[in-house]
């Protein structure tokens, strides 16, 4: 039996959605005619009893020692409401180009999206976005920013042209509606 693997990133506002996403793997696996020939199974640092955090490092090395990566998954789901995250440390994390990851989950995204850029046919990158009617609820502060400013460059758009997409979704029920009937 084929097991896909499901990398699951967002920050920490999005603990509905991530419940969700277990939901919907377990309802999609109880499924007898996709349980013949595939299982889903969700990789995810705080699930169940969690990824043991190293007291002598930083939760995403804790994170990366112990769970498979974004890029050997089969599926990676970003899940974003209003805020990016949090900042990685600079002394173990940095992009190609030197500078600094603004969070855990721009890393997780970028290691996935890199896998994709050089001609790796996974992970599918599934991205999500509360859309403007759940935005009103939202401070506009620095987070908001920072995800503003994710969304607003390569891969996501060019200048002002669109050039990947993103799933809007209004509110967590939406969301899993959306994520049972995409995976």
């Amino acid at each position: 039996m084929r097991v896909i693997r499901i990398f699951l990133s967002s920050p920490g506002d999005c603990q509905g959605e991530r419940a969700a996403t277990h939901a919907v793997a377990a309802r999609l696996n109880a499924d007898p005619l996709l349980n013949s020939f595939a299982t889903l199974k969700v990789v995810a640092w705080d699930w169940a009893t969690g990824v043991p955090l190293d007291a002598l490092a930083s939760p995403q090395v804790s994170v990366n020692r112990r769970l498979a990566p974004p890029e050997q998954c089969n599926v990676v789901v970003g899940i974003f409401r209003c805020r990016f995250g949090t900042p990685m440390p600079t002394s173990e994390f940095r992009r190609d180009d030197g500078s600094a990851f603004k969070s855990g989950s721009e890393y997780e995204f970028d290691r996935a999206w890199r896998a994709r850029r050089g001609g790796a046919a996974a992970p599918e990158i599934l991205m999500y976005r509360l859309d403007s009617h759940g935005t009103q609820s939202c401070q506009a502060d620095a987070q908001v920013d920072l995800l503003n400013a994710f969304f607003d460059r390569p891969p996501f758009k060019a200048g002002d042209q669109w050039t990947g997409s993103i799933s809007g979704f209004s509110d967590t029920a939406d969301f899993e509606r959306q994520l049972d009937g995409h995976l």
